[in-house]
């Protein structure tokens, strides 16, 4: 029995290493942010057309039409179009007080259906747009959020993705942020400084959000709409087909949006589960149009593809330690009941060891993270200690998630989602 352990352990550490080896990649993105990235600044205004997906948002969104009005981006070079559900809905009158476009779609089953129909009737009605921006209606934006935009247009790339900030820090409301809303935020790093720079910087695919997001002109009169409504993600579906059809990407680290955190952990985990949901509906749906598009071609096409899917290494090595730590504790159980209390306090040792094992790799990406994004975590020193500790048990959470979505068990409708009482910024 001692041997058993002993050769079970052994493999669960050999499998362990093999996928560290295969994440290794990835983790050089981690420290993408250590050089300055290039400012670009563009002499040429572009017209910019901002599209809002507003279905259900009565809260937030007349602070983000405030930060509209205060770019200091030239107010004739760019004009805001906000996407409604119905004719009754009670923003139409707030929208036209503030001198914005109405659009109105009733069909609208995914938020990719109502850019669909903006982008549409757009390029049939008032086709004279340099690219075109979505934002989120519970966003708030920098002063210089669309001069900084339209400055990443200068590097010639054709999707453009804008740094994501917690909102919620900046608040009047001192109690607008718990510790889990946090926690939830360090994912906006995980993404954008410890991804996204990196493959910015070595004109890679990036992983796309789906706010903060402008598309340049060239490729939606290409799309003569919004192609991607297949998931609730269809961001993710974006970043696949951007892999696939060679779209260039360029992260904008210095154009600052600011993203709310939900309330409470069960929004928190709505969001999440929808999110994670919609990715794997998404990869399934790219996979073989992914795999062929590299077939026959060199090392960047097949780096690219890795960097697109990196995230399912840390899927496996997750994956491994907790099938292993469950067999291992059902195992510490039997022999327990059998008599066997050494083998089972060896077993039951090992089970846990698997488990800090996951908590570990998130301690550490979180230390990274709250490192590399440290101007941003605006909080107290033991706010900062809760969050380095707590936010691996709170990252574990995913584990579940992604297992009910890999099984299709998850939940795939497009819900609103509760917001904060307040979303303005300070002045």
């Amino acid at each position: 029995m001692d041997l058993v352990i002993k050769i079970s352990f052994i493999v669960y550490l050999i499998v362990l290493g093999l996928t560290f080896i295969l994440y290794l990649p990835r983790i050089v993105c981690w420290f993408g942010s250590i050089r300055k990235q290039v400012h670009y600044t563009n002499a040429k205004k572009n017209k910019i057309c901002v599209l809002i997906p507003a279905r259900n948002e009565p809260k937030t969104i007349e602070n983000l039409f405030m930060d509209l009005k205060k770019q200091d981006y030239d107010q004739d070079s760019f004009e805001v179009y906000v996407i409604v559900a119905n004719k009754k809905d009670p923003n139409i009158s707030l929208i036209k007080k503030y001198g914005y476009n109405v659009h109105i779609c009733e069909t609208q089953k995914r938020k990719g259906d109502a850019l669909d129909s903006a982008i549409k009737t757009i390029l049939k009605t008032n086709n004279i747009f340099d690219a075109y921006l979505i934002i989120d209606a519970d966003c708030g934006l920098k002063e210089n959020y669309l001069t900084e935009m339209n400055d990443a247009l200068a590097s010639n790339r054709q999707i453009i993705l804008s740094k994501k900030v917690v909102k919620n820090y900046t608040m009047k409301d001192k109690n607008a942020l718990s510790i889990q809303g946090a926690c939830n935020g360090i994912i906006w790093t995980l993404i954008d400084e410890m991804g996204n720079r990196f493959k910015s910087d070595h004109y890679f695919t990036g992983m796309t959000i789906g706010t903060g997001l402008m598309i340049r002109k060239d490729v939606v009169q290409e799309w003569g709409g919004w192609n991607y409504k297949s998931t609730l993600t269809e961001d993710i579906e974006l970043e696949e087909d951007m892999a696939v059809k060679g779209y260039t990407f360029f992260y904008a680290s210095y154009a600052l949006m600011y993203m709310e955190e939900a309330p409470s952990l069960k929004v928190t985990n709505k969001r999440r589960t929808r999110w994670m949901s919609g990715v794997v509906d998404s990869t399934r749906l790219y996979e073989d149009k992914l795999k062929k598009s590299v077939k026959g071609k060199g090392i960047k096409a097949h780096l690219n593809k890795y960097y697109v899917q990196g995230c399912n290494y840390a899927y496996y090595f997750i994956g491994v330690s907790v099938i292993y730590s469950i067999v291992a504790l059902i195992t510490s159980l039997i022999t327990l009941c059998s008599g066997y209390f050494t083998y089972s306090i060896q077993t039951l040792f090992v089970g846990i060891l698997a488990i800090l094992v996951i908590y570990l790799s998130f301690f550490i990406m979180t230390m990274v993270a709250m490192i590399v994004d440290h101007k941003h975590i605006k909080t107290t020193f033991i706010n900062k200690i809760k969050i380095l500790f707590l936010h691996p048990i709170f990252y574990m959470g995913y584990i579940k998630i992604v297992f009910k979505a890999l099984a299709g068990i998850n939940d795939d409708t497009w819900e609103a989602i509760e917001r904060v009482p307040s979303g303005e910024l300070p002045k």
